[in-house]
């Protein structure tokens, strides 16, 4: 139908602005990934002439089929080292990039910046100004890496940890205590 384009599957049009308009402003999410489109424009000169065009647009898929974790799930802030890695994941547009975060305060902290290692080292910073989900002493961060492709078209991957509170080398203070003691 006229001034109308639609997926096929609804009655609904995918797009937020006319078809006669001169662009055309698709509906979020409204074209999917790894499809082909094909658009035929047809125009309408005043004074009798006209003429035709067919665009095929080809949609980028996202990263697909890949894991990410975070090892090991637990440690103590600003000393246990986390390994964070990325493995198998597919895409046709390449190279793929990796970027891990955490994401339980109010806005994304980058761990990293983008990168084309899938794997990435890192302590975890316990934080008890009520930004994660603590519990027995242990902080529960919500984290997550970011896949990106050549287009840059992101997959996210949510992981966890739990940081627990430095606990205090008391050791030291001991061999001090008995040296000043003796």
């Amino acid at each position: 139908k006229e001034g109308f384009l639609s997926d096929g599957s609804s009655s609904r049009s995918i797009l937020l602005s006319s078809t006669t308009s001169q662009s055309l402003v698709f509906a979020p999410r409204a074209l999917q990934p790894s499809v082909v489109y094909e658009f035929e424009v047809h125009v309408k000169v005043s004074g009798g002439g006209d003429a035709r065009s067919r665009l095929k647009l080809a949609m980028n898929a996202q990263p697909h089929l890949g894991t990410c974790s975070v090892s090991p799930p637990s440690g103590e802030s600003l000393k246990t080292i986390f390994k964070f890695a990325c493995s198998n994941w597919v895409d046709d547009d390449l190279p793929l990039m990796y970027k891990f975060q955490d994401i339980s305060g109010w806005a994304p902290f980058d761990l990293c910046k983008f990168r084309l290692l899938p794997r990435f080292e890192s302590v975890l910073y316990y934080n008890d100004d009520g930004g994660g989900d603590e519990s027995r002493s242990g902080m529960m961060l919500q984290l997550r890496a970011i896949i990106v492709d050549a287009l840059g078209t992101e997959s996210y991957y949510k992981l966890e940890a739990t940081v627990y509170p430095e606990v205090p080398d008391f050791s030291l203070l001991q061999t001090s205590i008995d040296t000043q003691l003796a």
